[in-house]
This record gives structure tokens, sequence and C-alpha cells, in this order.
């Protein structure tokens, strides 16, 4: 708040003369508009950020990438998104050492002899074997857990569906009809261990924590990998990608205040309004200050400034009205 001091005695006056001082600050002016258009123009001739930079940024989309991530893996499988049907012809042993091969044996046949499938278009049965891929090549090992074959199955087939949002009314699909499918009581824990493995393996014990927090809900759990997504839900997702790029280039293109064209000028956007009147007083804290009044007496607005930077404001209207500080920047 500035607080107008009254002065007993009407100071002397004496015409403004230019001075060293001046031609130094209309110097520093010209110098500080420069940086500014060359800032600006330049940012306007780059290429809009990427969704790497943006993430890095934390700042405007980055929470709707970090979205996308967390259900896609990493920002280059984020901008690698295709809708091609997962469709393998067969399950891949590579790596999986020969003690899991019984336990996999059997989870394969018991997912291929229930009828879940009867719920699930051809990829889910592909989604389900890279789920029990990634639990067996885990080195947390979470398929030697002690437990029925048939609630394990169960458990994958629950991680498959449920990452890809298929279980919920409206989908048809509920937990109770997977566990039906398999013979088995509910198996809600064990599924949930199994899509935290994958989860810590994919993100990281911290982002993993986050994402769970985060996105877990009723819907769906975001397990961060494309491979175990259907192609409606990777659909979806690139929708989502590209409003996320479209608002990035948007908001990279309008560089605000002030731009150019492309033969070189430049071009200003300004809300007009009117100068009533200036005072100079002093702060609660004793430091002085120039009052402006700016506008209709209505809707007076008013904008406090240092001295100091009155006097740049005096050089510049200076330029302005003389030679202006921007006079050939293009």
């Amino acid at each position: 708040m500035v607080c107008m001091s009254k002065r007993r005695k009407k100071p002397r006056t004496r015409p403004h003369c230019k001075s060293q001082e001046d031609d130094d600050l209309a110097s520093q002016l010209r110098t500080a508009a420069a940086a500014d258009l060359v800032h600006l123009l330049r940012r306007s001739s780059e290429p809009p950020p990427t969704l790497s930079e943006v993430l890095a940024s934390d700042g405007w989309n980055s929470a709707a990438i970090r979205a996308l991530v967390h259900r896609v893996g990493s920002v280059a499988e984020v901008e690698s998104l295709t809708i091609e049907p997962h469709i393998d012809p067969s399950f891949d042993w590579s790596g999986i050492a020969g003690p899991n091969r019984d336990t996999i044996d059997e989870l394969l046949i018991l997912i291929h002899a229930s009828n879940i499938n009867r719920y699930l278009d051809a990829e889910y049965e592909t989604i389900m074997w890279r789920v029990i891929r990634m639990l067996a090549l885990d080195p947390a090992r979470p398929l030697d857990r002690k437990t029925k074959p048939a609630r394990k199955a169960a458990a994958v087939a629950w991680v498959a569906l449920k990452t890809n949002g298929q279980i919920s009314r409206r989908r048809g699909v509920s937990a109770q009809d997977i566990w039906d499918a398999f013979g088995v009581a509910s198996c809600s824990a064990l599924a949930k261990e199994y899509a935290q493995v994958i989860l810590v393996s994919r993100l990281g014990k911290e982002d993993a924590e986050y994402c769970q927090e985060t996105w877990w809900d009723n819907t769906t759990i975001p397990v961060a990998s494309a491979q175990l997504l259907a192609s409606r839900r990777r659909l979806q997702l690139i929708r989502q990608r590209e409003q996320i790029v479209e608002s990035i280039a948007e908001r990279h293109a309008d560089v605000g205040p002030i731009s150019s064209s492309a033969k070189g000028s430049v071009s200003f956007k300004a809300r007009p309004t009117s100068v009533r009147w200036a005072s100079r007083g002093s702060t609660d804290e004793g430091d002085d200050m120039v009052t402006i009044a700016l506008g209709d007496l209505d809707e007076l607005e008013l904008v406090a400034i240092s001295v100091p930077d009155a006097r740049r404001l005096r050089a510049a209207l200076d330029g302005a009205l003389g030679t202006s500080p921007l006079a050939g920047l293009g």
C-alpha cells in the first residue's frame, strides 16, 4: 500500500535537462527492448517442446503426460503408441528357466480351458500370456507363491482385464465373473500383488507408489506397460496424446503480447488506457514510490512503481515520442 505524504513547502522545480545519465538510461532501455524481442521472436521460430521437455519442466500439461507414462511405461512408448492388435502366435518362452515351465504350462492350460474368453476378444489371451511372462521373469518370483494354480490363473486374468478398464458394470464383466470362470473364491489380494510387481519392475518403487496412490481406482489399475494394453485402450490413449500435443503447439504459438510478421515488422497486443495523473509518495516502510492513475474515473486503476522505475518510464516515453528505442531492431 502506498501512503501519500504531503509536503509543507512546494519544492522548486527546474526544467529537465538531458544529461549523460539520461543517455545511459536510454541505452539501457534499447538494450532491454532488443533482448526481449530477440527472446520472444526466437521462441516463436522454434518448434514446440517435446513431450519429454514438457514433462521435465513440471509445468503446463506435465501432469497429463505423466498420467500417460504411468499407463504406458515411458515417454518414448507414449510417442510410439499404435492400435495394432496384440496377437502373439504362441507363448514366448525365451529367457524363462526350466523350473518355471511346469507352473507356466499349467497356467496356460487353465486360461485356455476356462470360459473367461467368452468375455474377451482374441487380444486378451496374448495379454494374459504377457502378464505371465513378466511375472515369471521378475526377480521377486511371484509365481512361486504357494497357492492353487487356478487362483494364480484367475489373478492373471484380473490383471489383464483391470489394466484395460474392463472390469466394471458398464463393461458387463465383474471380478466375480473372473473368479467363477476359474472356480475359485476372490483372488483380489493376489491379483493386486501381481499388478504391483509388474508396476515396480516398470517404474521403480517410488514412481510405482505414486502411480498407485494417484491412478489406481475401481475402474483401472495402470501398470506402465503398453504391451498389456488392448488396441481399444491404446486408441483412447492415442487420442489423449494428440490432445496434449495440440495443446502444447497452441501454447507455444501464443508467444504473448509481442510478435513479428514474415516481413520483419513487430506488432503489439496492448490494452488501450489513459493516464489521469501521477503522484509521488511513500510506502508504509518509507520507500519512495510514484503512483500512476490509469483509466476512467469509474474504473480507476492505480499502479505504483519505484522512483528509479519512474525515471526509466520517463526515458522510455521520451524515446517512444522521439526516436523509439525499438527502432531498427527488426
